[in-house]
């Protein structure tokens, strides 16, 4: 919640109290009543006081005047205020009156992507796509949700009638890039050493639209039309991604760039974006398997030492499965790593001890 000041509050009490003693004098018409609480309203949201806000969205609405309005704009601070079922029970009262609005179907598309309704939100998506009624929040929310919903090539399809520049929209462009590196994974079917589940854009990339968007006639081609970038031209897109400033270190790109560098006999590329991944954020299964390619592929026993003790600080233990993934190596570099496993092993018998 946004910083109430004095001054502020004092203003909005201020306004109810001669709303309310103009009201009661005068005897002032029911629009310009729900006109005032419209306005109340809208200040308790600009203070981000979403449910106060909804209380006189509320108010305005049961004036009946500007009840539409009034309805969207409820729904709009329920969303903002993390009420989403809420505003999804106002959405859908609004699609009965007016079921082909654009902007109330990409608000009800956001919401039900928000509550969880995935197979909703898609559909309803789908049909703004096919009335050409996406404008550019629209277009990220979707095709992040096509994203997450494993339909990779329709998210690329959908990002690429972006009405700018990816270059120009780090968040459009990161749904470029993951869509693609993933089809380019999905067509190698590489062993690779990040998890490929629960990967997530983020359900919704974008708010619910403010109450006057300009909508665009994007006219979207047809999804069997559609051509994915390259290998080689997705490899530049995401490498360009990542040098943008504050995305250098995005855990989700690096780790599918390196799964496509590995399954591209890449191992030094491989390797490098391994190394640039925040160690924090780094999984017990990627160390394990970027420490094999170090041993096994790149002859380099010393880095595979270093990250083969960040999979052991991290609980690995499976002697066993490493020691035959490696097994050709020199003889020397299988004793230090049995005596790595071995301190470890010991270790965890010791603290078993002295519990």
């Amino acid at each position: 919640m946004g910083i109430v000041t004095k001054k502020n509050l004092h203003a909005i009490w201020l306004f109810v109290f001669i709303f309310f003693l103009f009201s009661c004098a005068s005897g002032v018409s029911s629009r310009q009543i729900a006109g005032d609480y419209y306005m109340l309203a809208k200040g308790y949201a600009d203070q981000k006081n979403y449910k106060k806000s909804a209380e006189y969205y509320k108010k305005a609405r049961r004036q009946g005047d500007i009840n539409l309005a009034a309805s969207y704009e409820l729904a709009r601070v329920y969303a903002l205020g993390g009420m989403y079922s809420d505003a999804r029970l106002v959405l859908e009262d609004l699609l009965k009156e007016e079921p082909d609005n654009g902007l109330v179907l990409s608000a009800y598309a956001y919401v039900t992507t928000m509550t969880g309704d995935f197979e909703k939100s898609l559909e309803v998506y789908r049909k703004l796509r096919k009335r050409n009624l996406l404008d550019s929040k629209t277009i990220k929310n979707y095709a992040s949700l096509l994203f997450n919903s494993g339909n990779y090539k329709e998210a690329l399809a959908e990002i690429n009638e972006f009405p700018t520049p990816l270059s120009e929209d780090s968040d459009a462009m990161r749904i470029a890039v993951l869509s693609a590196l993933e089809l380019c994974l999905e067509s190698k079917s590489p062993e690779s050493g990040a998890e490929k589940d629960n990967l997530s854009v983020g359900a919704a990339t974008t708010s619910l639209p403010s109450a006057t968007p300009e909508t665009q006639n994007t006219e979207v081609s047809d999804i069997e039309d559609f051509s994915p970038p390259s290998v080689e031209e997705t490899i530049k897109q995401a490498e360009s991604y990542l040098g943008i400033q504050g995305k250098e270190q995005d855990t989700m790109v690096l780790s599918r760039l390196m799964d496509l560098y590995f399954s591209m006999e890449m191992y030094r590329e491989g390797t490098q974006t391994f190394e640039k991944i925040p160690a924090d954020k780094r999984t017990q299964e990627q160390m394990v398997f970027v420490s094999k390619i170090y041993f096994a592929k790149m002859d380099d026993p010393q880095l595979g030492k270093g990250v083969l003790e960040q999979a052991l600080n991290a609980g690995y233990r499976d002697k066993t499965d490493f020691i035959k993934a490696v097994e050709n190596v020199d003889s020397n570099v299988l004793e230090e790593i049995n005596n790595l496993f071995k301190k470890y092993i010991e270790s965890d018998s010791v603290k078993k001890q002295e519990e």
